[in-house]
């Protein structure tokens, strides 16, 4: 979830929704500190999803009992003083801010291949040069997948920004929202996506800032959980 985010857009909760989908249940409870902008309002109409604002969320909190509002401070506040730092959403043990070593090292510009021929969910954020879905594998994409180039020939579900081509192969399918400088449609391919095609000038303004730094659980190795730190996009080129 964007816990860094003040207002939550309808970009947000169409993943939330993907996701609910996904999951297969009956009904979806979206809840933030913040605001909701008024595009997110209008798409959660008719759909089996619920927004909590901090307003309502201070409302709820406020009708507990003592006992049940100091079970959930200390839920809140697990992490070390002054709650400046999150708790790791897995364990709720507290998470330290590191250097992003996969970034120094270079890491992130791979090739990604998905092949096990199974249904798999994708919690990361997907930040490659390139990503090939095989035969018969699907995948559920949780959060952003931006990627130079994207080969499916099984399903792909999520939200991608392409900044080259976007290929789907015979047997193929990709659902959700795609954003792509061109798209190549095999026949026997099948697109679900909500599609936008954009130039190259578009698709500056929709690439991930870098991440810098990560919130890392403490309790590594043995909990995995992160966090990506990304700049403030408001600084995003200032001098």
């Amino acid at each position: 979830a964007p816990w860094l985010m003040r207002e939550i857009d309808a970009r947000v909760i169409r993943d939330f929704h993907q996701t609910v989908t996904a999951q297969g249940v009956q009904r979806g409870i979206y809840v933030t500190p913040g605001v909701f902008r008024e595009d997110a309002r209008a798409f959660v109409r008719m759909k089996a999803l619920e927004l909590v604002d901090g307003t309502d969320l201070l409302r709820t909190l406020q009708r507990l009992s003592e006992e049940e509002r100091s079970y959930f401070l200390h839920r809140t506040t697990a992490g070390p003083l002054p709650f400046e730092a999150p708790t790791c959403p897995s364990c709720l043990s507290p998470m330290d801010l590191v250097n992003d070593s996969a970034a120094e090292q270079g890491q992130r510009e791979c090739d990604l291949v998905y092949k096990n021929k199974t249904r798999q969910i994708e919690g990361l954020e997907i930040d490659s040069r390139s990503l090939t879905l095989k035969k018969r594998t699907e995948v559920v994409f949780l959060k952003n997948v931006t990627t130079r180039a994207m080969s499916v020939q099984g399903k792909a579900i999520g939200n991608f920004v392409v900044n080259g081509c976007l290929h789907i192969a015979a047997g193929g399918c990709v659902s959700g929202l795609v954003t792509a400088r061109a798209i190549q449609l095999d026949p026997g391919g099948t697109m679900e996506a909500e599609a936008r095609i954009v130039n190259e000038s578009e698709l500056a303004h929709l690439r991930p800032l870098p991440i810098q730094r990560i919130w890392r659980c403490s309790n590594s190795p043995v909990c995995r959980a992160v966090l990506p730190v990304r700049p403030d996009p408001v600084a995003r080129g200032t001098g």
